[in-house]
């Protein structure tokens, strides 16, 4: 083999390096494309600590109380699964994996949906499903539904705010005190000299914002069944911006009295009936002493329906947010509207009690139905 001299060996040669060596604007150019290059695949790279990954699951869940697990597979099930059968993006069956799967408990059935991988537009697909189950609805046996189809497995809680109210204030404390320290003195200044003694006041205090009519409702309910016992004589009802109260003459302490009010709650009285907004009920034997006993009972500043238009504020101003998908309020207490009526008019006027459910049915008011309570305990 014959030897190449330097010169040779750089003559014939040619490789990459020597390339852009000798070609260094080609170099140059590729360099600057390289770093362009990066800078828009880091500018496009997902930056999201939880990326959205759509998610081709979806589960159609409807109650049926009272109905055995056979009934709800035969009646709500099967109808369910052929209605979702219907769409042609499901993904198809293997050995292990099914695109419909059911399960169907005591008056419960939850069928669950998955979509094909390739499917160009899940939510699409989804909105398709959900439509044509809204129309099943209106079919299934009487009880049965709404179909609830949630769809929204993909969606992540990133944020959990708490919404609390504060304490009521000492100012507002001392205020309401004095005006239920004077209502007390006027009260029993009024009395005749030969009242029955020693005296003491019961008082209920709620917010101002509240009606003084929605908790003297509740608060007399509670009265009536402590004065029908003979627990207590005399009964001088009072009331004032933010309280209700009622004077009595009773030999009995605030505590014992307190318990007796408890257990006439639990024996005789549901949770309900009383007002959410309420404090606990004041025993009041000294007027002097009406302050402390008030702080000691003091509740929230806020009411619940001024919770629920604080929460439903926040709900509207973050829903703008491009970021956010959905936003759910919990612990909201549903309005309730009590009707009392008198068993003698409506025998004059030829009614029954359940034409008044009739009335409001036709008013397209819903009746709520299936719930007990039991003490302090709700069973539906």
């Amino acid at each position: 083999m014959a030897h190449k001299s330097d010169a040779e060996i750089i003559q014939h040669t040619h490789n990459v390096a020597r390339f852009f060596t000798e070609h260094r604007e080609v170099a140059l150019v590729l360099l600057l494309g390289v770093f362009v290059w990066g800078w828009y695949g880091y500018q496009q790279m997902p930056k999201r600590k939880d990326p959205n990954i759509p998610v081709r699951v979806a589960v159609a869940s409807t109650p049926w109380p009272g109905a055995t697990a056979q009934q709800v597979e035969q009646l709500v099930t099967k109808p369910i699964e052929d209605t979702v059968a219907q769409n042609a993006w499901l993904k198809p069956p293997t050995p292990s994996d099914y695109a419909i799967r059911s399960v169907n408990l005591p008056g419960l059935s939850l069928v669950y949906v998955q979509l094909d991988d390739n499917t160009p537009d899940p939510k699409k697909q989804f909105n398709d499903i959900n439509l044509k189950l809204n129309y099943l609805s209106g079919q299934l046996p009487q009880g049965a539904g709404p179909i609830q189809f949630n769809s929204d497995f993909g969606n992540t809680a990133a944020l959990m705010l708490t919404v609390a109210s504060p304490p009521v204030s000492e100012v507002e404390v001392a205020l309401r005190a004095r005006a239920v320290r004077r209502a007390i003195e006027q009260v029993r200044a009024g009395l005749p000299r030969n009242a029955p003694q020693p005296r003491i006041s019961a008082v209920y205090c709620f917010p101002q914002s509240v009606a003084a009519e929605a908790v003297n409702r509740s608060f007399r309910l509670l009265a009536q069944p402590v004065l029908a016992e003979k627990k207590v004589s005399d009964a001088h009802w009072f009331e004032g911006p933010g309280f209700v109260g009622v004077d009595l003459a009773s030999a009995m302490s605030a505590d014992q009295l307190r318990a007796y009010a408890q257990q006439v709650m639990r024996e005789r009285l549901h949770r309900s009936e009383l007002h959410p907004d309420s404090w606990e009920p004041a025993f009041i034997r000294d007027p002097r002493d009406t302050e402390a006993l008030l702080a000691a009972v003091a509740d929230d500043k806020y009411t619940y329906r001024e919770l629920d238009d604080f929460t439903d504020l926040i709900q509207r101003t973050l829903q703008g947010a491009p970021e956010v998908a959905k936003i759910s309020r919990a612990g909201v207490l549903p309005e309730t509207i009590y009707l009392d009526y008198s068993q003698q008019r409506l025998a004059q006027y030829g009614l029954q009690p359940s034409n008044l459910r009739d009335l409001l049915s036709a008013r397209n008011i819903t009746l709520p139905g299936g719930t007990l309570e039991v003490g302090p305990q709700t069973v539906n």
